[in-house]
């Protein structure tokens, strides 16, 4: 398979094709708006909903800032049917179903991500 995408990672490995693209979306969903001092607009409100009353609609919303943070700052992917966020009420936390599809690549990836207040 050639290299469509390339990044480094914080420890300087070099990331190619779907681990550049995964490690980009986990960048924007772990990042705080205002929290990158050159780009204040950059990154996801998920933090802020994970702190709130423990409900359907919250995940809702999850589920929402997740498409939208991931439609503005990750042009190279386009989101699947699938995607989806459920209640865990054992841990009170938020599971979270990604399906992306790479563009230039065939296969749709799946992501799963839990989600619960630090």
């Amino acid at each position: 398979m050639a290299t469509k995408y390339s990044d480094l990672s914080l420890s300087g490995k070099n990331l190619t094709n779907v681990e550049s693209v995964m490690a980009s979306i986990d960048n924007i969903l772990k990042t705080r708006i205002g929290e990158r001092p050159f780009n204040r607009d950059f990154g996801s409100r998920l933090e802020d909903y994970l702190f709130e009353p423990y409900t359907f609609s919250v995940s809702r919303l999850i589920l929402s800032e997740i498409i939208s943070s991931i439609n503005k700052w990750e042009k190279r992917v386009e989101i699947s049917a699938g995607t989806n966020v459920t209640m865990s009420p054992d841990s009170r936390a938020y599971e979270v179903i990604l399906n992306v599809k790479i563009k230039g690549f065939e296969e749709v990836v799946q992501i799963s991500k839990t989600l619960e207040p630090k």
